[in-house]
């Protein structure tokens, strides 16, 4: 999701809540990884004391939970500007005459 959310970002032209989004989806990444990277690199005998527990749980949980408030963020700043957009849809006459056909009966 941190590769999508950050080639959705180049695709839209810079659009803020995008990059936001890549750094919401980032922090959970590492928020996950983060027991991972420590049980293996620094802690070879997989023995943990209490409060190394609590640490090691109290990061994970501080990267998921500020990852999730940059995702809320992102949302909420979320634009739906058509001319912030690369691809907006169009506004032509004929596909407005053409939608008012359907509806004449």
């Amino acid at each position: 999701m941190t590769g999508l959310s950050f080639l959705a970002y180049r695709m839209s032209n810079g659009q803020q809540s995008y990059a936001i989004a890549t750094v919401g989806f980032g922090c959970i990444l590492l928020g996950g990884a983060t027991e991972l990277v420590v049980i293996y690199l620094f802690v070879p005998d997989f023995v943990l004391t209490g409060t190394e527990f609590l640490y090691l749980q109290a990061s994970e949980n501080v990267l998921t939970a500020s990852g999730l408030g940059f995702l809320f963020y992102a949302i909420t700043r979320h634009t739906t500007d058509s001319s912030k957009r690369p691809y907006a849809s169009s506004t032509d006459e004929e596909d407005v005459w053409m939608a008012e056909d359907l509806y004449d009966d």
